[in-house]
């Protein structure tokens, strides 16, 4: 899976030549008050994130 970000902060799925959006998938992600982490939350909490970028990418795929 490859990720990348687009648009001024979405996250996306690169698959072959398109970008899916999965930036709903990013509600997975902890809420986090100040001081804010020095650290990548996505990277950090990746390992419960991908199932639900899954999630979303069979959802858009049945959209279509």
């Amino acid at each position: 899976m490859r990720l990348c970000r687009f648009a001024e902060g979405r996250l996306g799925v690169v698959e072959d030549d398109r970008v899916r959006d999965v930036t709903a998938a990013l509600d997975a992600l902890p809420g986090y008050r100040h001081p804010l982490p020095c650290h990548d939350v996505l990277v950090a909490n990746l390992d419960a994130l991908v199932p639900r970028i899954v999630q979303v990418c069979k959802e858009m795929a049945g959209k279509e």
